[in-house]
């Protein structure tokens, strides 16, 4: 299928003139358009929520693991050796 490059008419095969605009048959082949869809921006994995809440939980976790090793390291003198009765040079 074959248009006219002055006026965009279809042209049927063997013409030698258009019938829309008188001008001399200069065959041009459309070419395929290509359509962009209209970018749109990253979206956020995370809303502000979400982000606040995580923080929160992840403060309250490090809060009762703190709390937790304090009681069951409390009984546990600074100074023990907790290798055993290793002599202090090997520590």
């Amino acid at each position: 299928m074959a248009f006219c490059k002055y006026c965009g008419k279809e042209l049927r095969e063997g013409m030698r003139f258009c019938g829309g605009c008188g001008n001399a048959v200069e065959v041009v082949v459309p070419q395929k358009q290509i359509i962009y869809e209209e970018e749109k921006p990253m979206e956020s994995i995370l809303d502000n929520k979400t982000v606040v809440a995580l923080t929160l939980g992840v403060l309250a976790f490090s809060l009762v693991a703190i709390i937790v090793v304090s009681f069951l390291t409390k009984d546990v003198p600074a100074t023990s050796n907790l290798l055993g009765n290793l002599p202090s040079y090997f520590i």
